[in-house]
Protein backbone atom coordinates (compact mmCIF):
# COMPACT_ATOMS: atom_id res chain seq x y z
CA UNK A 1 0.00 0.00 0.00
CA UNK A 2 0.92 3.31 -1.06
CA UNK A 3 0.09 6.42 1.33
CA UNK A 4 -0.07 9.99 0.90
CA UNK A 5 -0.67 13.26 3.61
CA UNK A 6 -3.03 15.44 1.71
CA UNK A 7 -5.08 18.45 2.83
CA UNK A 8 -5.76 16.51 6.34
CA UNK A 9 -6.13 13.55 4.93
CA UNK A 10 -3.96 10.10 4.73
CA UNK A 11 -4.81 8.97 0.66
CA UNK A 12 -4.13 5.10 0.40
CA UNK A 13 -3.42 3.28 -2.90
CA UNK A 14 -2.94 -0.47 -3.89
CA UNK A 15 -2.76 -0.93 -7.72
CA UNK A 16 -6.09 -3.05 -7.01
CA UNK A 17 -8.85 -0.81 -7.00
CA UNK A 18 -9.98 3.01 -5.81
CA UNK A 19 -8.53 5.94 -3.98
CA UNK A 20 -9.45 5.99 -0.81
CA UNK A 21 -8.52 8.31 2.45
CA UNK A 22 -8.59 7.92 5.99
CA UNK A 23 -9.81 11.51 7.67
CA UNK A 24 -8.82 9.77 11.62
CA UNK A 25 -12.01 8.27 12.07
CA UNK A 26 -12.95 6.33 8.42
CA UNK A 27 -11.66 5.20 4.92
CA UNK A 28 -13.82 6.27 2.49
CA UNK A 29 -13.45 6.10 -1.58
CA UNK A 30 -12.03 9.38 -3.11
CA UNK A 31 -14.93 10.25 -5.57
CA UNK A 32 -14.91 12.78 -8.25
CA UNK A 33 -17.12 16.08 -8.48
CA UNK A 34 -19.19 17.45 -11.49
CA UNK A 35 -16.48 20.14 -12.66
CA UNK A 36 -18.46 22.29 -15.65
CA UNK A 37 -21.71 21.77 -17.32
CA UNK A 38 -21.70 22.68 -21.05
CA UNK A 39 -24.76 23.41 -22.85
CA UNK A 40 -24.65 21.23 -26.17
CA UNK A 41 -28.32 22.87 -27.31
CA UNK A 42 -30.25 25.99 -25.88
CA UNK A 43 -33.40 24.76 -26.86
CA UNK A 44 -36.19 27.76 -27.46
CA UNK A 45 -38.87 29.04 -25.38
CA UNK A 46 -37.45 29.36 -22.13
CA UNK A 47 -38.34 32.28 -19.66
CA UNK A 48 -36.24 30.02 -16.86
CA UNK A 49 -34.81 26.74 -16.74
CA UNK A 50 -33.24 24.25 -14.42
CA UNK A 51 -30.32 22.12 -15.09
CA UNK A 52 -30.49 18.50 -12.84
CA UNK A 53 -27.81 16.04 -12.47
CA UNK A 54 -28.62 12.92 -11.56
CA UNK A 55 -27.78 11.38 -8.48
CA UNK A 56 -24.36 10.42 -7.29
CA UNK A 57 -22.78 7.17 -7.15
CA UNK A 58 -21.25 6.81 -3.59
CA UNK A 59 -23.73 8.32 -1.06
CA UNK A 60 -22.32 11.93 -1.88
CA UNK A 61 -24.35 14.61 -2.52
CA UNK A 62 -25.88 16.79 -5.61
CA UNK A 63 -24.12 19.75 -7.23
CA UNK A 64 -25.32 23.10 -6.53
CA UNK A 65 -26.20 24.91 -10.11
CA UNK A 66 -27.12 27.98 -11.56
CA UNK A 67 -28.82 28.37 -15.25
CA UNK A 68 -28.55 30.96 -17.23
CA UNK A 69 -31.54 31.86 -19.61
CA UNK A 70 -31.62 34.53 -22.36
CA UNK A 71 -33.68 35.35 -25.38
CA UNK A 72 -35.69 31.91 -24.67
CA UNK A 73 -32.38 30.40 -24.57
CA UNK A 74 -30.55 28.12 -22.30
CA UNK A 75 -27.65 30.07 -22.41
CA UNK A 76 -25.08 28.11 -19.67
CA UNK A 77 -24.92 26.49 -16.05
CA UNK A 78 -22.48 27.71 -13.44
CA UNK A 79 -21.66 24.99 -11.10
CA UNK A 80 -21.40 27.00 -7.69
CA UNK A 81 -20.31 23.29 -5.88
CA UNK A 82 -19.76 20.39 -7.79
CA UNK A 83 -21.17 18.04 -5.25
CA UNK A 84 -19.00 14.13 -4.39
CA UNK A 85 -19.78 10.64 -4.86
CA UNK A 86 -19.15 10.55 -8.81
CA UNK A 87 -17.57 7.73 -10.33
CA UNK A 88 -18.60 8.85 -13.69
CA UNK A 89 -19.99 11.11 -15.87
CA UNK A 90 -23.63 11.64 -14.58
CA UNK A 91 -26.97 12.82 -16.65
CA UNK A 92 -27.92 16.26 -17.15
CA UNK A 93 -31.34 17.32 -17.71
CA UNK A 94 -32.78 20.72 -18.32
CA UNK A 95 -36.34 21.51 -17.64
CA UNK A 96 -38.43 24.84 -17.58
CA UNK A 97 -41.11 25.71 -19.51
CA UNK A 98 -39.34 25.96 -22.95
CA UNK A 99 -37.59 23.18 -24.91
CA UNK A 100 -35.11 21.39 -26.43
CA UNK A 101 -32.11 22.35 -24.39
CA UNK A 102 -29.70 19.59 -23.66
CA UNK A 103 -26.48 19.80 -21.45
CA UNK A 104 -23.08 17.25 -20.61
CA UNK A 105 -21.68 16.99 -17.43
CA UNK A 106 -17.48 16.75 -16.93
CA UNK A 107 -16.31 14.50 -14.08
CA UNK A 108 -12.73 13.97 -13.66
CA UNK A 109 -12.41 11.09 -10.29
CA UNK A 110 -9.10 9.87 -9.71
CA UNK A 111 -7.79 6.84 -11.77
CA UNK A 112 -8.43 3.32 -10.97
CA UNK A 113 -5.33 0.92 -9.77
CA UNK A 114 -3.17 3.73 -8.53
CA UNK A 115 0.24 1.82 -7.22
CA UNK A 116 2.65 5.09 -6.11
CA UNK A 117 1.14 8.20 -3.90
CA UNK A 118 3.50 11.39 -3.37
CA UNK A 119 2.05 14.88 -2.58
CA UNK A 120 3.97 17.86 -3.46
CA UNK A 121 3.32 21.28 -5.23
CA UNK A 122 -0.02 21.01 -3.59
CA UNK A 123 -0.95 18.48 -5.56
CA UNK A 124 -0.99 14.23 -5.72
CA UNK A 125 0.73 12.93 -8.00
CA UNK A 126 0.18 8.86 -8.50
CA UNK A 127 1.46 5.85 -11.14
CA UNK A 128 -1.20 3.84 -12.79
CA UNK A 129 -0.66 -0.11 -12.88
CA UNK A 130 -0.93 -2.89 -16.00
CA UNK A 131 -0.97 -0.76 -19.36
CA UNK A 132 -0.61 2.31 -17.30
CA UNK A 133 2.26 1.45 -15.42
CA UNK A 134 4.49 4.06 -16.82
CA UNK A 135 1.82 6.94 -16.67
CA UNK A 136 2.05 9.70 -13.83
CA UNK A 137 -1.34 11.56 -13.02
CA UNK A 138 -1.95 14.56 -11.05
CA UNK A 139 -4.99 16.04 -9.22
CA UNK A 140 -5.90 19.57 -8.74
CA UNK A 141 -4.58 21.78 -6.50
CA UNK A 142 -5.18 21.20 -3.30
CA UNK A 143 -8.67 18.76 -4.70
CA UNK A 144 -7.66 15.27 -4.95
CA UNK A 145 -11.61 14.78 -6.97
CA UNK A 146 -10.19 16.05 -9.83
CA UNK A 147 -8.00 14.09 -11.95
CA UNK A 148 -7.75 15.61 -15.73
CA UNK A 149 -6.74 13.48 -18.15
CA UNK A 150 -5.06 16.30 -19.24
CA UNK A 151 -2.86 16.32 -16.22
CA UNK A 152 -1.03 12.95 -16.77
CA UNK A 153 2.16 12.20 -19.09
CA UNK A 154 3.68 8.55 -20.16
CA UNK A 155 7.11 8.49 -19.03
CA UNK A 156 9.52 7.65 -21.94
CA UNK A 157 6.11 5.61 -23.65
CA UNK A 158 6.65 1.54 -23.16
CA UNK A 159 9.89 0.81 -23.00
CA UNK A 160 9.64 -2.68 -21.34
CA UNK A 161 10.53 -0.43 -18.27
CA UNK A 162 7.87 -0.10 -15.29
CA UNK A 163 8.26 3.36 -12.92
CA UNK A 164 9.21 1.06 -9.53
CA UNK A 165 9.38 4.97 -7.49
CA UNK A 166 8.92 8.48 -7.66
CA UNK A 167 10.78 11.61 -5.86
CA UNK A 168 9.62 14.63 -4.61
CA UNK A 169 12.79 16.72 -5.13
CA UNK A 170 13.54 20.43 -5.47
CA UNK A 171 12.20 23.19 -7.40
CA UNK A 172 8.46 21.31 -8.34
CA UNK A 173 10.74 18.54 -9.88
CA UNK A 174 9.63 14.84 -9.56
CA UNK A 175 12.44 12.28 -9.79
CA UNK A 176 11.27 9.09 -11.63
CA UNK A 177 12.61 6.57 -11.03
CA UNK A 178 12.61 2.81 -13.44
CA UNK A 179 14.28 -0.38 -13.01
CA UNK A 180 17.06 0.89 -15.42
CA UNK A 181 16.35 4.30 -16.16
CA UNK A 182 16.07 7.72 -14.13
CA UNK A 183 13.85 10.75 -15.42
CA UNK A 184 13.44 14.11 -14.14
CA UNK A 185 10.31 15.67 -14.32
CA UNK A 186 9.78 19.67 -14.23
CA UNK A 187 6.25 20.85 -13.46
CA UNK A 188 5.19 24.42 -12.85
CA UNK A 189 3.52 25.88 -10.25
CA UNK A 190 0.93 27.66 -13.37
CA UNK A 191 0.84 24.01 -15.23
CA UNK A 192 -2.50 23.93 -16.76
CA UNK A 193 -1.54 20.87 -18.27
CA UNK A 194 0.62 18.17 -18.44
CA UNK A 195 1.75 19.45 -21.66
CA UNK A 196 3.69 22.51 -19.82
CA UNK A 197 6.02 19.47 -18.01
CA UNK A 198 9.51 19.15 -19.10
CA UNK A 199 10.48 15.57 -18.77
CA UNK A 200 14.53 14.71 -18.88
CA UNK A 201 16.32 11.70 -18.71
CA UNK A 202 19.08 11.45 -15.89
CA UNK A 203 20.04 8.11 -16.19
CA UNK A 204 20.18 5.44 -19.19
CA UNK A 205 21.68 2.75 -17.46
CA UNK A 206 21.07 2.94 -14.08
CA UNK A 207 17.82 2.46 -11.90
CA UNK A 208 15.67 1.58 -8.85
CA UNK A 209 14.96 -1.91 -7.89
CA UNK A 210 12.54 -1.10 -5.07
CA UNK A 211 9.67 2.03 -4.40
CA UNK A 212 10.45 1.76 -0.69
CA UNK A 213 14.30 2.09 -0.66
CA UNK A 214 14.10 5.55 -3.11
CA UNK A 215 13.91 8.87 -0.24
CA UNK A 216 15.47 11.79 -0.29
CA UNK A 217 18.78 11.93 1.73
CA UNK A 218 19.95 15.82 2.37
CA UNK A 219 19.78 17.44 -1.28
CA UNK A 220 20.38 14.32 -2.77
CA UNK A 221 17.90 11.08 -2.82
CA UNK A 222 19.49 7.69 -2.11
CA UNK A 223 18.05 3.84 -3.85
CA UNK A 224 18.71 0.32 -4.09
CA UNK A 225 19.66 -0.25 -7.65
CA UNK A 226 20.62 -4.10 -8.81
CA UNK A 227 24.04 -3.34 -8.26
CA UNK A 228 24.11 -1.82 -4.21
CA UNK A 229 22.85 1.62 -2.64
CA UNK A 230 23.64 4.16 -4.93
CA UNK A 231 23.27 8.18 -4.94
CA UNK A 232 21.15 9.92 -7.46
CA UNK A 233 23.73 13.02 -7.79
CA UNK A 234 26.61 10.64 -7.98
CA UNK A 235 24.75 8.97 -10.47
CA UNK A 236 24.31 11.47 -12.54
CA UNK A 237 27.89 12.91 -12.93
CA UNK A 238 28.60 9.31 -13.48
CA UNK A 239 26.69 9.06 -16.61
CA UNK A 240 28.34 12.32 -18.02
CA UNK A 241 31.77 9.97 -18.63
CA UNK A 242 31.86 6.22 -17.28
CA UNK A 243 29.47 4.39 -14.62
CA UNK A 244 30.94 5.00 -11.47
CA UNK A 245 30.72 2.59 -8.27
CA UNK A 246 27.73 2.40 -6.29
CA UNK A 247 28.03 3.64 -2.43
CA UNK A 248 28.20 0.30 -1.01
CA UNK A 249 30.95 -0.93 -3.00
CA UNK A 250 32.56 -0.94 0.41
CA UNK A 251 29.87 -3.52 1.87
CA UNK A 252 29.05 -5.37 -1.51
CA UNK A 253 29.59 -8.72 0.96
CA UNK A 254 26.46 -7.71 2.65
CA UNK A 255 24.56 -6.12 -0.87
CA UNK A 256 25.20 -9.80 -2.63
CA UNK A 257 23.39 -11.30 0.49
CA UNK A 258 19.85 -10.01 -0.36
CA UNK A 259 17.18 -12.11 -2.33
CA UNK A 260 16.65 -10.43 -5.51
CA UNK A 261 13.83 -12.87 -5.79
CA UNK A 262 12.24 -10.65 -3.30
CA UNK A 263 14.03 -7.26 -3.11
CA UNK A 264 10.84 -5.62 -4.61
CA UNK A 265 10.22 -5.20 -0.71
CA UNK A 266 13.00 -3.34 0.58
CA UNK A 267 12.51 0.11 2.27
CA UNK A 268 14.36 2.94 3.51
CA UNK A 269 13.94 6.17 5.71
CA UNK A 270 16.08 8.69 6.24
CA UNK A 271 16.46 10.27 9.98
CA UNK A 272 18.91 11.30 12.78
CA UNK A 273 21.58 12.01 9.42
CA UNK A 274 21.29 8.47 8.77
CA UNK A 275 19.70 6.39 5.89
CA UNK A 276 17.91 2.90 7.10
CA UNK A 277 17.78 -0.04 4.55
CA UNK A 278 16.15 -2.81 5.38
CA UNK A 279 16.70 -5.82 2.75
CA UNK A 280 15.73 -9.57 2.57
CA UNK A 281 18.85 -11.64 2.53
CA UNK A 282 19.38 -14.86 1.62
CA UNK A 283 15.79 -16.89 1.14
CA UNK A 284 13.78 -14.86 3.14
CA UNK A 285 10.80 -13.20 2.09
CA UNK A 286 10.63 -10.60 4.57
CA UNK A 287 13.10 -7.95 5.45
CA UNK A 288 15.35 -9.45 8.01
CA UNK A 289 18.43 -6.86 7.85
CA UNK A 290 18.70 -3.37 7.94
CA UNK A 291 22.04 -1.30 6.57
CA UNK A 292 22.82 1.77 8.13
CA UNK A 293 24.71 4.66 6.44
CA UNK A 294 25.64 7.77 8.28
CA UNK A 295 26.04 10.75 5.81
CA UNK A 296 27.76 12.65 8.27
CA UNK A 297 30.80 10.30 8.61
CA UNK A 298 29.56 9.28 4.96
CA UNK A 299 30.75 5.66 6.28
CA UNK A 300 28.08 2.37 7.08
CA UNK A 301 27.38 1.69 10.56
CA UNK A 302 27.18 -1.96 10.33
CA UNK A 303 24.00 -4.13 10.04
CA UNK A 304 21.10 -4.40 11.90
CA UNK A 305 18.78 -7.19 12.79
CA UNK A 306 15.20 -6.26 13.44
CA UNK A 307 12.74 -7.70 11.20
CA UNK A 308 11.25 -4.11 10.08
CA UNK A 309 8.30 -4.05 7.23
CA UNK A 310 7.82 -0.50 6.89
CA UNK A 311 8.91 2.81 8.20
CA UNK A 312 7.08 5.82 9.39
CA UNK A 313 7.76 9.10 11.27
CA UNK A 314 5.61 10.48 14.19
CA UNK A 315 4.77 13.47 16.21
CA UNK A 316 2.71 12.40 19.10
CA UNK A 317 2.79 15.52 21.54
CA UNK A 318 5.81 16.74 22.65
CA UNK A 319 8.22 14.09 21.44
CA UNK A 320 9.05 15.50 18.28
CA UNK A 321 9.64 13.57 15.40
CA UNK A 322 10.71 10.28 15.94
CA UNK A 323 11.38 7.07 13.79
CA UNK A 324 8.84 4.25 14.01
CA UNK A 325 9.56 0.44 12.71
CA UNK A 326 6.40 -2.05 11.85
CA UNK A 327 8.20 -5.41 12.21
CA UNK A 328 6.97 -8.79 10.65
CA UNK A 329 5.43 -9.83 13.92
CA UNK A 330 2.85 -6.34 14.04
CA UNK A 331 5.47 -4.53 16.88
CA UNK A 332 5.75 -0.92 16.05
CA UNK A 333 9.65 -0.40 17.77
CA UNK A 334 10.65 2.98 18.04
CA UNK A 335 14.56 4.42 17.18
CA UNK A 336 16.19 5.74 20.10
CA UNK A 337 19.12 7.50 18.41
CA UNK A 338 17.84 10.36 19.45
CA UNK A 339 18.66 10.26 23.14
CA UNK A 340 22.27 11.37 24.40
CA UNK A 341 24.62 9.22 25.94
CA UNK A 342 24.29 10.41 29.35
CA UNK A 343 19.96 9.64 28.45
CA UNK A 344 20.44 6.32 27.67
CA UNK A 345 19.75 3.32 30.08
CA UNK A 346 20.14 -0.64 29.98
CA UNK A 347 16.46 -1.15 28.47
CA UNK A 348 17.48 1.33 25.58
CA UNK A 349 19.51 -1.59 24.65
CA UNK A 350 16.56 -4.70 24.46
CA UNK A 351 14.22 -5.22 21.72
CA UNK A 352 10.23 -5.05 24.06
CA UNK A 353 12.46 -6.20 26.74
CA UNK A 354 14.40 -8.77 25.61
CA UNK A 355 18.35 -8.77 25.20
CA UNK A 356 20.06 -8.90 22.11
CA UNK A 357 23.59 -9.86 20.83
CA UNK A 358 25.91 -7.35 18.98
CA UNK A 359 29.44 -7.59 17.47
CA UNK A 360 32.07 -5.24 15.27
CA UNK A 361 34.25 -7.28 12.81
CA UNK A 362 37.03 -5.26 11.55
CA UNK A 363 38.01 -5.90 7.62
CA UNK A 364 41.04 -7.81 7.19
CA UNK A 365 44.02 -6.42 8.28
CA UNK A 366 46.85 -7.04 5.43
CA UNK A 367 49.81 -4.46 7.16
CA UNK A 368 49.95 -3.06 3.79
CA UNK A 369 51.35 -6.71 2.09
CA UNK A 370 48.21 -8.76 0.69
CA UNK A 371 50.56 -11.76 0.04
CA UNK A 372 54.07 -12.00 2.75
CA UNK A 373 52.90 -14.28 6.03
CA UNK A 374 53.00 -12.20 9.13
CA UNK A 375 54.26 -13.23 12.84
CA UNK A 376 51.70 -11.69 14.84
CA UNK A 377 52.53 -8.98 17.57
CA UNK A 378 49.81 -7.78 19.53
CA UNK A 379 46.47 -6.19 19.20
CA UNK A 380 44.51 -3.44 21.69
CA UNK A 381 40.78 -2.57 22.10
CA UNK A 382 39.63 0.44 23.57
CA UNK A 383 36.72 0.69 24.84
CA UNK A 384 34.33 3.81 25.59
CA UNK A 385 31.18 4.08 27.71
CA UNK A 386 30.02 0.67 27.83
CA UNK A 387 26.98 -1.24 29.56
CA UNK A 388 27.76 -4.58 28.97
CA UNK A 389 29.43 -7.04 31.49
CA UNK A 390 29.60 -9.51 28.98
CA UNK A 391 31.92 -9.16 25.84
CA UNK A 392 34.32 -11.03 24.17
CA UNK A 393 37.21 -10.88 22.04
CA UNK A 394 37.88 -13.68 19.14
CA UNK A 395 39.95 -12.98 15.96
CA UNK A 396 39.95 -15.24 12.53
CA UNK A 397 42.81 -15.90 10.42
CA UNK A 398 42.76 -16.68 6.38
CA UNK A 399 44.23 -19.60 7.79
CA UNK A 400 41.42 -20.29 10.55
CA UNK A 401 37.74 -22.19 9.75
CA UNK A 402 36.33 -20.18 12.47
CA UNK A 403 36.55 -17.42 15.45
CA UNK A 404 39.16 -17.94 18.19
CA UNK A 405 38.14 -16.70 21.16
CA UNK A 406 41.36 -14.61 22.67
CA UNK A 407 39.39 -13.04 25.62
CA UNK A 408 35.93 -14.34 26.74
CA UNK A 409 33.44 -12.29 29.11
CA UNK A 410 34.84 -9.57 29.46
CA UNK A 411 33.19 -7.06 32.06
CA UNK A 412 33.80 -4.11 29.51
CA UNK A 413 31.16 -1.59 31.66
CA UNK A 414 32.23 1.69 32.40
CA UNK A 415 31.69 4.11 35.94
CA UNK A 416 30.35 7.36 34.90
CA UNK A 417 29.07 10.76 37.03
CA UNK A 418 26.40 12.84 35.75
CA UNK A 419 25.59 16.07 36.51
CA UNK A 420 23.74 16.80 38.91
CA UNK A 421 24.69 14.79 41.67
CA UNK A 422 25.00 15.14 45.30
CA UNK A 423 28.47 15.31 47.55
CA UNK A 424 30.10 13.31 48.07
CA UNK A 425 30.34 11.67 45.05
CA UNK A 426 33.78 9.71 44.26
CA UNK A 427 34.64 11.20 40.27
CA UNK A 428 35.82 8.07 38.26
CA UNK A 429 38.92 7.45 37.19
CA UNK A 430 38.01 7.07 32.85
CA UNK A 431 34.98 5.79 31.50
CA UNK A 432 37.54 3.97 28.49
CA UNK A 433 38.96 0.93 28.72
CA UNK A 434 42.28 -0.34 26.93
CA UNK A 435 42.38 -3.92 26.88
CA UNK A 436 45.56 -5.69 24.77
CA UNK A 437 45.75 -9.14 23.64
CA UNK A 438 49.48 -11.08 22.71
CA UNK A 439 49.45 -12.65 19.69
CA UNK A 440 52.64 -14.06 19.03
CA UNK A 441 52.13 -17.37 20.29
CA UNK A 442 49.64 -18.03 17.42
CA UNK A 443 51.02 -19.33 13.73
CA UNK A 444 51.72 -17.17 10.91
CA UNK A 445 49.29 -15.78 8.39
CA UNK A 446 48.48 -13.40 5.52
CA UNK A 447 45.26 -11.36 6.60
CA UNK A 448 43.48 -11.41 10.35
CA UNK A 449 40.22 -9.94 11.61
CA UNK A 450 39.23 -8.98 15.15
CA UNK A 451 35.85 -9.44 16.22
CA UNK A 452 34.28 -8.11 19.23
CA UNK A 453 30.85 -9.62 21.10
CA UNK A 454 28.42 -8.33 23.74
CA UNK A 455 26.02 -10.40 24.50
CA UNK A 456 23.67 -7.56 25.56
CA UNK A 457 23.61 -4.25 26.86
CA UNK A 458 25.22 -0.83 25.34
CA UNK A 459 29.30 -1.72 23.83
CA UNK A 460 30.62 1.39 22.62
CA UNK A 461 34.22 0.72 20.81
CA UNK A 462 36.71 3.84 20.11
CA UNK A 463 39.54 2.17 18.34
CA UNK A 464 40.98 -0.90 17.26
CA UNK A 465 44.83 -1.27 16.37
CA UNK A 466 46.85 -4.40 15.69
CA UNK A 467 50.98 -5.17 14.85
CA UNK A 468 52.24 -7.56 13.11
CA UNK A 469 55.67 -8.35 11.47
CA UNK A 470 55.66 -9.79 7.96
CA UNK A 471 58.26 -12.88 7.11
CA UNK A 472 59.39 -11.60 3.66
CA UNK A 473 61.69 -14.05 3.57
CA UNK A 474 59.81 -17.48 2.53
CA UNK A 475 61.19 -20.98 1.00
CA UNK A 476 59.25 -21.84 -2.04
CA UNK A 477 56.20 -24.01 -1.66
CA UNK A 478 53.29 -25.68 -3.80
CA UNK A 479 49.92 -24.24 -3.04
Amino acid sequence: VSMAQFNDKMYMADADGPLYYYDGDIATRQSGKVRAITVTSGGSGYTSATAIVSGPDWNGSLPTLITQVAGGVVTGVTVVDGGSGYAGTPTVTIIGDGNGATATATVSPPPLNLRLLINTGNRLFGVGSSSNRNTLYCSDILDASIWDSANSAVINADDGDEITAIVPYYENRIMVFKKRRIFQVTIPPDMTSAADWTIQLISNNTGCVAEGSAVQVNSDIFFLSDDGIRSLVRSAADDFTSIGLPISEVIKDVIQQINVAEIGISTAHFYDNRYFLAVPTESNDFNDTIIVYNTVLGAFEGTWTPNVMQFALSNFQDEGLRLMMKSTTGQIQKYSGYKTPAQVTTADYQDAGVDYQSYVRTKDFNFGDPFASKYGSHFEVVFDDSFSTDATISIQRDVDVGDIDVQPNLNISSAVLTLPFSLPAQLPSSVKKRIASDLRTYEKWRLLNIKITSAANKMAIRQITAAANPDTIEVQKSL
